[in-house]
C-alpha cells in the first residue's frame, strides 16, 4: 500500500527535464509506460558526446523502494552478472555524475500525513529491442519450451551470484508463504476462493516446511517475477513479424525488483504459475459461470508442463525440489489471488482488479481440483 501512494508524480514533460539534467543525452522522443508502483518511460535520445541515437527505459522508483539503495545496487549487479554470462537483460547507464543510481526529490501521487514529496531513485536502462512483451503474442507449446529454457539459463547463471542486499524479507518471497495467513481474511468466503487458499497454506506447512527444515533445498538469488510481461520476444530468424507463438524467440528479461535470496526452486514455481495464468486468460474472458471442458482446463497445466520441459534442459531440479514444486506453484497462485483481493479491499471502485485476478483463480481452482498424482502428470513432472 505504501508503494502505491509513494508513486512518483511526473508527466512526460517533467520526465524529459529530469532525463536531460541527469544524463548526457538530448531527448528526441518520450512515452509513458505501464508500471505497477514506479513510473517508467520509453526514451529515444542522442548522445551529447558522439551523436549516436539510442533507446532507453527511464525508471523512477517509488518512494519505498528508493529507501533501500543497497537493494537497488543489487539489482544493478544482477544485470551486470547476467549480461557477462551472455543472458540478455537491460544494461544500466551511468549518469553525468558516473552513478548508476541517482536520487531526485519529486511530488508524490497523493499527499499522506502531510507528506507531499519524497526522494526517488532514478535509473536508466538500455532498451531491449524490439520491446515486444511475450504476453502480446499467442502462447504456443514451442514458445513455452523456449521460455522455460531461457529461465533455466537465468537460474544456472545466478547460482554463482551473491549480494548481501538480496538477503531480505519480501512479501512475495515463497519462503515467507505463511505470512499470507494475515491476508486470507480479505478473500471472499467460499469453496472456490478462501477455502482454496487455506488448503494451499496447509499443503505448504505439510510439504514445503519439512523440506526447508531438512536442508535439502538449494538456495540462491532469483529474479522472482518471471511472467510474460517481463519476457521480451522477437521474430525468429527469417521472419519480420510474429503471427503465432512458434514465430517468436525469447530476446531477454526485464525487471529485477522482486529479486531475493530464497529457495532456488521458487524461480521455476513462480514462472510455471504465471504461464498457467497466461494460458487461463482466454478462459477467463468467458462469462463468469461458464463450465470449461476438460480439454480447456488441461491446456492450463499443459503450458506449465512445456515450460518445465524447457527449463529442465538447461537447469535440472533435485528430487527434493521436484517434490515441493507443485505446492510452490499453487502457493504463488494463492499469493496472487490473495494479494489481489487485498488490493481490491483497498480500492473497491477498481473493478479491473477483479478481472485481472480471474485467470489466477481459474488456474488455482483447476490445479487444486486434481489429486497429487494427477497434478504431477499434468505438469509433466517425473
Amino acid at each position: 500500500a505504501r508503494r502505491k501512494w509513494q508513486m512518483p508524480f511526473l508527466d512526460c514533460e517533467k520526465a524529459q527535464t529530469l532525463f536531460e539534467n541527469l544524463y548526457p543525452y538530448t531527448l528526441f522522443k518520450i512515452k509513458s509506460l505501464d508500471s505497477y508502483d514506479d513510473r517508467n518511460f520509453y526514451v529515444q535520445a542522442k548522445s551529447t558526446s558522439n551523436g549516436e541515437l539510442a533507446e532507453f527505459c527511464l525508471k523512477v522508483h517509488n518512494g519505498v523502494d528508493s529507501e533501500d539503495e543497497q537493494a537497488l545496487d543489487g539489482q544493478n549487479r544482477i544485470h551486470m552478472h547476467l549480461r557477462s554470462d551472455g543472458i540478455n537483460c537491460p544494461g544500466i547507464v551511468a549518469g553525468r555524475t558516473g552513478q548508476l543510481t541517482q536520487f531526485v526529490t519529486l511530488k508524490l501521487k497523493q499527499a499522506v500525513n502531510g507528506i507531499s514529496e519524497k526522494q526517488h531513485a532514478v535509473r536508466l536502462l538500455t532498451w531491449l529491442s524490439p520491446g515486444l512483451l511475450m504476453h502480446s503474442v499467442p502462447l504456443s507449446a514451442t514458445l513455452a519450451v523456449k521460455a522455460g529454457a531461457f529461465i533455466g539459463s537465468v537460474s544456472r547463471s545466478l547460482q554463482s551470484f551473491q549480494h548481501k542486499a538480496m538477503h531480505r524479507v519480501h512479501s512475495w518471497d515463497l519462503n515467507h508463504m505463511l505470512g499470507l495467513q494475515d491476508f486470507v481474511q480479505y478473500v471472499p468466503e467460499g469453496p472456490d476462493s478462501r477455502d482454496l487458499v487455506t488448503a494451499v497454506i496447509a499443503d505448504y506447512k505439510a510439504v514445503v516446511v519439512p523440506a526447508k527444515e531438512s536442508g535439502q533445498l538449494r538456495q540462491s538469488i532469483i529474479q522472482g517475477d518471471a511472467n510474460d510481461a517481463n519476457l521480451i520476444v522477437r521474430p525468429r530468424y527469417g521472419l519480420e513479424e510474429i503471427k503465432a507463438g512458434d514465430d517468436a524467440e525469447i530476446e531477454g528479461i526485464v525487471d529485477f525488483g522482486d529479486s531475493v535470496y530464497t529457495y532456488t526452486v521458487c524461480e521455476l514455481a513462480i514462472a510455471m504459475a504465471y504461464i498457467m495464468v497466461t494460458a487461463a486468460t482466454p478462459l477467463a474472458k468467458a462469462p463468469e459461470n461458464t463450465v470449461h471442458s476438460a480439454e480447456e482446463k488441461s491446456s492450463v497445466t499443459a503450458a506449465a508442463a512445456h515450460f518445465f520441459a524447457g527449463y529442465q534442459t538447461v537447469f535440472r531440479l533435485t528430487p527434493a525440489e521436484l517434490e515441493v514444486l507443485p505446492v510452490l506453484i499453487a502457493s504463488r497462485l494463492a499469493q496472487s489471488c490473495t494479494f489481489g483481493a487485498f488490493s481490491y479491499f483497498k480500492q473497491p471502485d477498481n473493478k479491473y482488479l477483479l478481472l485481472h485476478a480471474r485467470p489466477a483463480w481459474l488456474a488455482l481452482q483447476y490445479l487444486q481440483s486434481l489429486d497429487k498424482a494427477a497434478i504431477r502428470t499434468a505438469l509433466g513432472l517425473p
